[in-house]
């Protein structure tokens, strides 16, 4: 599109650096962009110093996101731009100076995937509100309210609904824009690890005759087997926790990884596992619990029901 055409014009990217991240997010990445020359020329020729490259791969990969799990793989051009102007040095992604900084951008770039169509129609017109932006705030921090209040008028506020609060709560395990939910919410995680898409309460363990056995109900089999990939069931788990935990039950896994009640309740909270059953049959009230925490957090994160405002 243009905004890529106009990257072209200034030889923004390297092919070293294109390369780089085709091979990061897979087939996927080049197909986004009909004007690869444009998005995958001089990186390093337009005075983007080697730091520079490592730092926006590097912060691609803080995000945790793959070519699994990011779902506009145009949320990356805004991103690459900002650290160009910003010339960032190769600590930007460790430095304390920068926590806030980074965060910023983070909430940005999540939120707008969260967003359902703010990278569809209107691409073009999108990119350049938000260039323009950056090349006006942009060279000393991340000026996220100025680059919010400019998507407005575009028809691209990062507003929500309630009704969109419900969708999202209704997201399910594998689908590509599910960890970016849990990311929203949990963004304690180090995503520079391994991090998986984790049931809580282990899918393995949800089959018919086990639930049957559990006491439960023809009619709450069913309920169960049809909630047990929903948002409310999942978390982000460190890969190494993940294959520890396997198919064991939450209650009895979280017991057995951390002896000490106190590091139990620190794991519970930072996962906003409130109380945890200790059986399969308690399973219903724990999804009911939990959802109604998340959508508390989501309401407060996406600022459910707030007007938007075109003035930062």
């Amino acid at each position: 599109g243009d905004f890529a055409a106009d990257f072209a014009s200034v030889a923004f990217f390297s092919a070293g650096f294109g390369a780089a991240l085709a091979a990061f997010f897979g087939a996927a990445f080049a197909d986004a962009f009909p004007a690869a020359a444009g998005f995958a020329a001089a990186f390093f020729t337009a005075g983007f110093a080697t730091a520079g490259f490592f730092a926006a791969a590097g912060f691609l990969a803080d995000f945790g996101f793959s070519h699994r799990t990011l779902t506009a793989n145009n949320v990356l051009i805004p991103i690459a731009y900002y650290l160009m102007l910003r010339g960032v040095k190769d600590n930007y992604l460790t430095h304390l100076a920068e926590a806030d900084d980074r965060e910023k951008v983070r909430t940005w770039a999540v939120r707008s995937l969260v967003k359902a169509g703010i990278w569809g129609s209107g691409l073009d017109t999108l990119l350049r509100a938000v260039r323009d932006v950056l090349s006006k705030e942009g060279k000393s921090g991340f000026p996220l309210a100025q680059v919010e209040a400019a998507m407005v008028p575009l028809g691209k506020a990062l507003r929500f609904e309630e009704d969109e609060l419900d969708a999202l709560l209704e997201s399910e395990y594998g689908h590509r824009g599910t960890f970016a939910i849990l990311s929203l919410l949990y963004p304690g995680h180090d995503l520079r690890n391994e991090v998986h898409e984790d049931h809580v309460f282990p899918k393995s363990l949800f089959k018919r005759k086990q639930l049957a056995a559990a006491g439960l109900s023809a009619e709450q089999v069913e309920e169960y087997l049809a909630q047990v990939n929903l948002l409310p069931n999942l978390q982000l788990l460190e890969g190494p926790f993940n294959v520890q935990k396997s198919a064991k039950l939450p209650h009895d896994w979280i017991k057995g990884q951390f002896p000490d009640e106190v590091a139990r309740n620190a794991y519970a909270a930072k996962h906003d596992l409130g109380v945890i059953p200790g059986d399969l049959a308690g399973f219903g009230a724990f999804l009911d619990a939990r959802r109604a925490r998340l959508a508390s957090r989501l309401r407060k994160l996406l600022n459910v029901g707030v007007p938007a405002s075109s003035t930062p």
